[in-house]
């Protein structure tokens, strides 16, 4: 048997005594559920959600063992598998039923079939949910057990020193009569009949308010208050206490603790300490794996996006140059000898960032004109664009670079030689990445308005 709200850590040498008499009126002042299911995975994820929303929850393995503790321990609320070792689970069920005990039974089976449903049901299951199911929807069939009201045909509650008749709609605590408005009434009502029972603001929302949806709003606490004021009068003991972070609990006597000698109400936080090594159950929700999977996949998706983009304009910028190049070929290929020449130097006199080449080199491979000391060995004639190396002049000397260019033979014996500066192998600039920008700086772009090129 397994004690899951029982488990804390002492943290300081105080007497066992003390503790022992902490954890159990802590324990009183929490919602018993008892869980007997053969699977220990499965009961210890139910029984760490229950246990972080306020319940103290028992576990049992076997049938006979659990039988035995909801004779004895009288549960608020049962969770019973239908497939236990020993006795089953419906079985079980049936021998309490017997016995006149109308604890809530919520029944957990992997068989989800009509007629195993029904079975369930009629054998005194109160509700019933297949396996595998949400953890969420296990806890709001548990709490929609609890807010079931107690069968009575009482028209007078009572609880300790408090009276509420539901005929005469009045409310006495001892000899002081208590004047209460309508809503008041009903959650007082609603209260006594579940008394000594941990009160959600979420069952108060829905059953005191009928709210079929949970509003950010402190209305139960604001009518939480005005009662308590009503209910405890000066100098009387408590009678409705505030769970933190849980809810409320109409209690007939006051139980208290010594927190540094003060006297101070035991929540469901001072009984138990949650492992600070468990996950969050989120973690492990498929909703969260999903969400994962998603973001995976538009991340890859944004990857291989904008590695097409820059590919594509690579390569549109060097089929852009390539022709270019080519009509600027053929137009001055297509001139007499004489204006050939003419054509090279304002060819090359109009390149203002020196990226244009051009030479023009007898049948000898004799310079006769342009900006390129020797016709590029690499280059063959009369084909398409290549990239070829090449030996440019300039005023500090000869370098090389790689180029884009074309050649055509003509008639005479004459090569000529037309290129432009292309970044395509990533050799001409080695301190940056090249892109649009780079390309701009080659020339293939017109720069922005008031930039120039350094």
């Amino acid at each position: 048997m397994v004690l899951v709200s029982g488990k804390r850590t002492n943290r300081a040498s105080a007497s066992s005594s003390a503790a022992d008499l902490a954890a159990a009126v802590g324990s009183e002042l929490m919602t018993k559920v008892l869980l007997i299911e053969d699977d220990s995975e499965t009961a210890e994820e139910i029984s760490a959600e229950l246990s972080d929303r306020g319940f103290e929850v028992e576990w049992s393995a076997n049938g006979i063992e659990g039988l035995d503790k909801a004779r004895s321990s009288h549960p608020d609320a049962m969770i019973v598998d239908r497939l236990l070792p020993g006795m089953d689970g419906l079985t079980v069920i049936e021998a309490l039923r017997k016995e006149q005990v109308r604890t809530p039974v919520l029944v957990l089976s992997a068989l989800g079939a009509v007629d195993d449903r029904v079975r369930g049901l009629r054998m005194g299951g109160d509700d019933y949910l297949t396996k595998p199911f949400a953890l969420v929807e296990l806890i709001a069939r548990v709490e929609a057990l609890l807010r079931r009201p107690v069968e009575s045909r009482e028209t007078t509650l009572r609880v300790g020193p408090l009276e509420l008749d539901l005929i005469e709609r009045t409310a006495r605590r001892g000899d002081r009569a208590i004047d209460l408005l309508p809503r008041e009434f009903r959650l007082l009502e609603y209260m006594m009949q579940r008394s000594d029972q941990l009160l959600t603001r979420a069952m108060l929302l829905e059953e005191v308010w009928n709210y079929k949806f949970i509003p950010a709003t402190n209305l139960v606490d604001v009518h939480m208050g005005r009662l308590r004021h009503k209910v405890d009068g000066p100098g009387e003991v408590p009678m409705i206490h505030n769970v933190r972070g849980s809810g409320f609990i109409l209690r007939a006597d006051h139980r208290s603790r010594m927190v540094g000698g003060d006297l101070a109400p035991v929540t469901p936080s001072t009984s138990r300490q949650r492992n600070p090594m468990r996950q969050p159950q989120f973690i492990h929700s498929t909703t969260f794996r999903w969400a994962l999977a998603v973001a995976g996949v538009l991340a890859i998706f944004v990857i291989v996006l904008f590695g097409f983009i820059y590919w594509k304009t690579d390569s549109y910028l060097i089929e852009r140059s390539d022709r270019m190049i080519a009509r600027q070929l053929h137009f001055i290929g297509d001139l007499p000898g004489g204006r050939q020449l003419d054509a090279i130097a304002q060819h090359l006199d109009q390149d203002s960032r020196g990226v244009q080449y051009a030479g023009l080199f007898g049948p000898d491979g004799r310079k006769i004109a342009g900006n390129l000391e020797k016709f590029p060995l690499d280059l063959k004639l009369d084909e398409s664009v290549q990239s070829v190396p090449i030996l440019r002049t300039l005023p500090g000397g000869p370098q090389t670079r790689v180029i884009r260019a074309i050649a055509r033979s003509a008639s005479d014996g004459n090569a000529l030689v037309i290129g432009r500066e292309v970044d395509e192998t990533r050799g001409n600039l080695p301190r940056r990445r090249p892109g649009v920008g780079a390309r701009a700086f080659a020339g293939l772009l017109p720069l922005p308005a008031g930039r120039s090129v350094a």
